[in-house]
């Protein structure tokens, strides 16, 4: 197992929000187009979601990328 940091070499941390802000612009076109199996994730996902569900509950940690194939499957879900 390797230590990281590496020994003898500092590391500086980027402050969260100053890591996101830098890589916001491109994020949904890269996870859509370049991950593999990301869009038929999303897809699965929506497909979990019972169908009697009115609303769910967004975490607020991401774009909500996710939500769009939920919205296609539920145009009036709430979030």
């Amino acid at each position: 197992m390797t230590d990281y940091p590496p020994q003898g070499r500092p590391v500086k941390l980027e402050k969260m929000s100053d890591f996101f802000e830098a890589r916001i612009d491109g994020y949904e076109e890269h996870m859509l187009d370049t991950v593999k199996g990301c869009k038929e994730g999303y897809q699965i996902l929506a497909e979990l979601v019972p169908v009697q569900t009115k609303k769910i509950t967004g975490l607020g940690c991401g774009t909500g990328l996710e939500l769009d194939e939920i919205f296609i499957r539920f145009p009036q879900m709430s979030v």
